[in-house]
């Protein structure tokens, strides 16, 4: 609660880190040093003031990881690469620290998220995802109908100046990087090439629903 996190962030404060509230591998080092060695229990991971490790693991099976950890409150091995997996899942970054990020992101995948595997691949159910978020017809099938639903999209939303004509070419291309990295800071280059770095942050934008 409150009271927690103000004890950990004084704690971070004192050992020289920066004060987030978020006990990860580097708050875990500077205490270590600072208490000449001794650990703080969390194995580097896993106690923050966002969520319990047994609220963590409960989530990460909720979420079908096989096999299912033990909701014992223990952070271990298993634990930790469950969490990275389930960050992977929802689009944040996976490193096995549940923070702020990844309780907004957890909550937005079961939410209004597409909850897509962020693999790159943009097939079937990434193209319906799209045109459910673009409102064009959810077939799976990307054509130019889909295309013209995107650009109109990209125009209304990210003031794109695009041309509405169906044409998946480097310009909307482009237009969708530009609002990709806008709506949750992707970092892609804008460079108008549609591969499969552009389609994973496609994916984690849908996966947050906010595309």
């Amino acid at each position: 609660g409150p009271k927690t996190d103000a004890g950990v962030r004084w704690l971070q404060q004192k050992v020289g880190v920066t004060a987030d509230g978020l006990w990860g591998p580097d708050t875990e080092a500077a205490y270590r040093t600072a208490t000449g060695g001794t650990g703080g229990g969390s194995g580097g991971g896993g106690m923050t003031s966002v969520r319990s490790v047994a609220a963590q693991q409960r989530a990460v099976n909720g979420l079908g990881y096989s096999p299912a950890l033990e909701a014992d409150g223990i952070w271990g091995p298993k634990t930790d690469a469950g969490v990275r997996w389930l960050q992977q899942k929802v689009g944040v970054t996976a490193d096995g620290l549940w923070g702020p990020d990844t309780e907004a992101a957890y909550h937005a995948y079961l939410g209004e998220g597409a909850r897509l595997d962020v693999d790159g691949v943009f097939g079937p159910a990434t193209v319906a995802a799209t045109q459910r978020a673009v409102g064009a017809t959810a077939d799976g099938q990307w054509g130019p109908a889909s295309v013209r639903a995107l650009q109109q999209h990209l125009n209304n939303w990210g003031s794109a100046g695009l041309t509405v004509d169906g044409d998946m070419g480097p310009a909307t291309v482009s237009a969708l990087q530009r609002h990709l990295n806008k709506m949750t800071k992707a970092g892609l280059g804008v460079d108008g090439v549609w591969g499969p770095a552009t389609v994973r942050a496609l994916q984690k934008a849908l996966n947050l629903g906010k595309l």
